[in-house]
């Protein structure tokens, strides 16, 4: 149901406005699709909460607007990334020296642990010593020119979009295999196997009728959310108020430079319902810079920079302590989910519990 509606000549007829699914049934899903898949996310069921790492967006100079942006008021750009399309060879090497630095490396630690103890067991110290320090130097050069290569290659351009994507004014998104309805996707959290042997969580989104199109699709990545589901979880719950033009856009920095821009997210913020300043996230964050003596200009890299997990800097705790709500380990609050919408879910849970309170009473 919408919570706040606002009519604007920019959203086109076919822009998304929270009636859920196409209700025509889904194709099956393949063989390796279901084994990857971990859980099918159902439409609606809105909580207000972003993923973390969206929350806590890590960008240039929160408060201005920005073409590389990867999400706007119009377009929610998912896959971007450097461009080394230019470079052939160089790419072939740099995935050489991938494969050596890390992946091959737990079997070669393997073989070399069983071979190492062979050898000391028969009494050739020497020997166990260079098999052991010989595949530590190979290893450590592998790994200083994968470095090297990935970050210097002149070939490769920073920024580049590959077209996919969410568009909030019409409704659409586009793919390799054409621009489709958002209602035509469903939203799946896939389990990946990394290199180490773990498992990583991906919000993806999956087109449901590929006999029409006469060809095979691929799931689009939309978040890696690491070990978490429930960012992967709160990611779709970010991707559909985006897409709703009957809600505002979600309330995180990279989305704060374009909040007037968009009609209902005007209409929202004029009305008093975001419950912040117009400018919350870039004086946040230009106070923190200030707080640690840094440019206040400047975005803090508080995530991974010492200077940025000082104990003087508040960013680190509001993030933890956001995380916990995300993971459903602490209850939600204000502002972090609006005022008005907190309260309107209360009430919601409260007659849940008198109506099973009345029905189990009848029984």
């Amino acid at each position: 149901m919408s919570l706040y509606h606002s009519s604007h000549r920019e959203y086109a007829n076919t822009a998304y406005h929270g009636q859920g699914p196409n209700p025509a049934p889904a194709a099956n899903d393949s063989f390796f699709k279901s084994v990857i898949t971990k859980a099918k996310l159902p439409w609606g069921d809105i909580t207000w909460l972003n993923p973390t790492k969206y929350q806590f967006k890590k960008v240039a100079e929160p408060g201005k607007l920005s073409h590389d942006a990867s999400i706007d008021h119009q377009t929610y750009r998912i896959e971007t990334g450097p461009d080394c399309s230019g470079s052939v060879l160089m790419g072939f090497i740099r995935s050489i020296f991938l494969i050596g630095s890390f992946p091959l490396a737990w079997g070669y630690l393997f073989v070399l642990f069983i071979t190492s103890i062979a050898t000391f067991l028969a009494g050739d110290i020497v020997f166990t010593i260079k098999l052991l320090f010989y595949p530590f130097v190979i290893f450590l050069i592998f790994t200083v020119m994968r470095v090297l290569l990935g970050t210097s290659s002149p070939s490769c351009r920073p920024y580049i979009w590959s077209k996919i994507g969410l568009h909030r004014c019409t409704g659409n998104m586009t793919t390799h295999f054409g621009t489709l309805p958002f209602t035509d996707f469903d939203a799946v959290i896939n389990a990946i196997v990394q290199q180490n042997g773990t498992h990583e969580f991906r919000l993806a989104l999956r087109y449901k009728y590929p006999d029409k199109l006469g060809r095979r699709t691929h799931d689009i990545d939309v978040l890696m959310a690491g070990a978490s589901m429930h960012e992967a979880v709160a990611a779709w719950d970010m991707v559909q108020r985006y897409m709703d033009v009957t809600k505002p856009l979600p309330d995180i920095p990279e989305l704060e430079p374009y909040r007037h821009l968009d009609p209902t997210t005007l209409a929202w913020d004029e009305a008093g319902y975001r419950g912040r300043e117009r400018f919350y996230w870039r004086d946040l964050y230009a106070k923190a810079a200030q707080i640690d003596q840094q440019d206040p200009t400047r975005f803090i890299q508080y995530l991974f920079s010492f200077e940025g997990r000082s104990k003087r800097n508040p960013l680190p705790k509001m993030e933890e302590e956001y995380q916990l709500m995300v993971w459903g380990q602490r209850p939600v609050s204000a502002p972090w989910v609006p005022a008005h919408i907190l309260a309107e879910m209360e009430q919601m849970v409260l007659a849940q519990r008198v109506s099973n309170v009345c029905t189990s009473e009848v029984e």
